[in-house]
């Protein structure tokens, strides 16, 4: 093979190599594809793609890699093929080049008459147990295994092939007689399976967990008709290999942002491939780790997911980089309440994240043991060293030993004060990443300390003896073969508050996302039938944004044509008839909902995470439905409506998000992760306005 460098290797001969291929052409990706058979050649032979045919072995996988450069290799080879997956890692760690597992999905199975097997040799201990014929559907792969484990095999054993002369080769060998081989070729319906275990009088069938492109669903309900067992065989599980670490600090305002930039930096000047991520709903933060990392930054929130929901959102996109960085959030242990659960640290544990803890040791020396040692000691942790922030060369020189041969653990590095590396803040936290006008200045000094003050070879090291963390099946998020609505997205300094797993739903619901700015642009981008204000600072760009009057009726026509509208927190203050400043000057807004929202200068005591109960039947969700969400800011609306009553983990309650038809108005930050279905909605009634306004 001539040498050319791809973009990507997708490892294919699947319905999801066929997905990735399409996925990755659409983001203008340059795929050369590996199948193993002239059948999985055949597959793709419709894409504009290089395609290498033919079984490989490790040398033959690195020779490949090495031939044609890919920047990144996707593993969507078959769930069962795990020698193939496992060389393929193998050659990816061997040649330096970033790997990620495509998982099919894995349904649920509803029947009671499902018998689990650990692999093919179980499973014809299994098919012992019953009596009568059994259909095997496992493939000619595994025909041997039955015919070696199953005593009387060829007097009831009926195995259902590929119509192809191997696979029919395979079974003749292994001695099945001619009239038990089914030859066929997929797909086969639940009528299919009916008749086939009508015909042969099947009294129990074998199948892999290889999901609904094995046609697993329809096996399960012809069993489930003919009430009969299937014996399924288990999926080997995947693990993946993602280097990482977690800056965790000891308590809120220690220095975790500054020192966690200060890496990030510092690893990409050596170009390592990074993949940021936070604890918890911030918004400001992730915005400085993307443009550090040149990759955007995902939140990682144990109260919006669920523990196996966010290992997923971890190794998803984790497992493509060369390195991850976690940031947390307030101090290791603080979560809900007097509690650690939902912190920093529940975090790390869900997904074995090795932890670096920051210390702010200013004004202290030996007291700094007692106080690493209770936090180290409180729970089992993976913390595996510190780094000491605001502390001097000299002072850090006589801790280091001190600290190591005490407690156990590395001490890393440390970042001397600074006045140089001081990123600016107001009454939401940080300044965002595109307000801070020398960012670049402060993030390359910030940069420059942490390479001459912190051991990033340790860095590295102690991340990549992280353990290996599993793959589910269908953790990927799938994307359609092409948009179905147009979507507008307030995108500037006044509305920059977007969870990028928000954006990442909408896209895969069919939406193409324009974004727009309610500041500076005189209308609406052109096609669009939905609009999504998200939060921000809109109250400092006030004046701006009332003054813009263009705008303003272009987003009312909009809503008037029947357009929906989700405004979250400063959307929410966009909407509403008036911004009030703390000094009482008024400021018109869109008069989408009749409420005045009013600058305070406190934070408001309605804040944090809550979790939102519908109270009747709307556009976007059932009457019942939950949400969790979360609050924060420093404005009061006269009216906060009432579509549901809202309440927190201390049990305070009020109602609140007003829902005028098609238009969700309200403080709560959502993360459509735990609540698709109000995204769902959004994208169908944009569809349905799009589709009225084609006929007018």
């Amino acid at each position: 093979m001539e040498t050319e460098k791809y973009d990507v290797l997708v490892i294919a001969g699947t319905t999801e190599s066929r997905r990735a291929i399409e996925k990755l052409m659409k983001e203008g990706k340059s795929v050369i594809a590996c199948v193993a058979t002239e059948l999985g050649k055949e597959m793709l032979l419709s894409y504009p793609i290089k395609i290498r045919e033919g079984r490989l072995d490790l040398d033959g996988f690195v020779t490949l890699m090495e031939q044609v450069k890919p920047g990144h290799v996707v593993d969507a080879s078959h769930p069962f093929a795990k020698i193939v997956t496992d060389t393929v890692k193998e050659a990816c760690k061997l040649t330096g080049i970033s790997y990620e597992r495509w998982e099919r999905e894995e349904p649920a199975y509803d029947y009671e008459g499902i018998l689990w097997a650990e692999d093919a040799k179980e499973a014809a201990f299994l098919v012992n147990q019953i009596e009568g014929n059994v259909l095997l559907t496992t493939g000619a792969n595994t025909a041997p295994v039955y015919a070696k484990e199953v005593t009387d095999y060829k007097d009831r054993i009926y195995i259902r092939v590929l119509d192809h002369e191997k696979s029919l080769e395979s079974c003749k060998k292994a001695g099945y007689p001619r009239e038990h081989v089914l030859g066929q070729m997929p797909p086969y319906s639940m009528e299919d399976n009916l008749e086939a275990i009508k015909k042969y009088q099947i009294r129990g069938m074998v199948s892999k967990d290889s999901g609904v492109t094995g046609g697993v669903p329809e096996k399960v309900e012809a069993c489930k008709a003919a009430n009969i067992p299937l014996i399924m065989i288990k999926r080997p599980e995947t693990k993946v290999k993602i280097p990482r670490i977690a800056i965790a600090g000891a308590n809120s305002g220690c220095g975790k942002t500054t020192v966690t930039c200060g890496i990030l930096k510092a690893l990409a000047d050596r170009n390592v491939d990074l993949q940021p991520f936070k604890c918890g709903p911030d918004y400001i933060d992730p915005m400085l780790h993307s443009h550090i990392a040149g990759k955007q930054c995902r939140n990682l929130d144990p109260f919006f997911l669920e523990e196996e929901d966010l290992l997923d959102v971890f190794v998803k996109d984790g497992q493509k980089a060369e390195f991850s960085v976690i940031e947390g959030v307030m101090g290791y242990y603080d979560g809900m309440g007097i509690d650690w659960e939902k912190s920093t640290y529940s975090v790390t544990k869900i997904t074995k994240t090795p932890t670096i803890l920051i210390l702010n040791a200013k004004g202290m020396s030996y007291t700094m043991i007692p106080l690493l040692e209770g936090m180290i000691r409180h729970l089992d942790n993976p913390i595996k060293g510190v780094i000491l922030n605001r502390c001097t060369k000299g002072m850090y020189q006589m801790m280091k030993p001190v600290i190591e041969e005490k407690l156990g653990i590395e001490a890393v590095g440390y970042l001397p004060p600074s006045n140089e590396v001081v990123i600016g803040s107001r009454h939401l936290g940080l300044m965002t990443a595109g307000e801070i006008k020398n960012l670049d200045q402060v993030i390359d000094a910030i940069g420059t300390l942490a390479k001459d003050t912190i051991d990033l070879d340790r860095i590295l090291a102690i991340g990549r003896e992280a353990e290996e963390l599993p793959v589910r099946p269908n953790q990927r998020t799938s994307f359609p073969e092409k948009e179905k609505v147009k979507i507008g997205i307030a995108s500037d300094n006044a509305f920059c508050f977007y969870y990028e797993e928000n954006l990442e739903i909408l896209r895969s619901l069919g939406a193409e996302l324009l974004p727009f700015s309610p500041v500076k642009d005189k209308r609406l981008p052109e096609g669009i039938s939905g609009i999504y204000l998200g939060g921000g600072y809109p109250e400092t760009y006030e004046k701006e944004l009332s003054e813009n009057n263009s705008m303003k009726e272009s987003i009312r026509k909009a809503v008037k044509d029947g357009m929906p509208v989700i405004a979250e927190c400063g959307g929410f203050m966009y909407v509403c008839d008036h911004l009030v400043d703390t000094d009482e000057t008024s400021y018109d807004m869109l008069h989408l909902v009749d409420t005045d929202v009013r600058m305070t200068k406190k934070l408001n005591m309605q804040f944090g995470y809550v979790i939102l109960t519908a109270k009747e039947d709307n556009a976007f969700v059932k009457k019942g439905e939950q949400i969790r969400a979360h609050e924060f800011h420093y404005s009061k609306a006269d009216d906060t409506g009432n579509g549901f009553m809202i309440s927190k983990q201390n049990k305070r309650s009020w109602e609140g998000v007003h829902i005028k038809d098609r238009v969700w108005a309200g403080y709560p930050h959502l993360y459509f992760c735990n609540c698709k279905m109000v995204a769902e909605r959004f994208i169908q009634m944009a569809e349905e306005a799009k589709e009225r306004m084609a006929e007018e």
